[in-house]
């Protein structure tokens, strides 16, 4: 399924209906194909790596600091 960016701007609940059933949507502009949009394999995230260095992040990495922490840094 390929839309313009005006066809699309209206109905991205459809584009997006499609894609999640495995369809594969491009974006158009001036007749060229500027977008694609396909369904994710796998859309559980996995661990990230950075380089070749495997790093697991915390689910509290963005979690507040304590208070003696933050007045280490004032």
């Amino acid at each position: 399924m390929d839309v313009t960016g005006q066809q699309a701007d209206g109905r991205w609940d459809r584009v997006v209906d499609r894609v999640d059933r495995s369809e594969e949507a491009g974006l158009t502009k001036d007749d060229r194909p500027v977008a694609k949009r396909d369904a994710l394999s796998d859309p559980a995230p996995g661990p990230r790596v950075f380089g070749r260095t495997r790093l697991m992040v915390p689910a509290t990495f963005d979690a507040a600091l304590p208070d003696s922490e933050l007045a280490a840094w004032e």
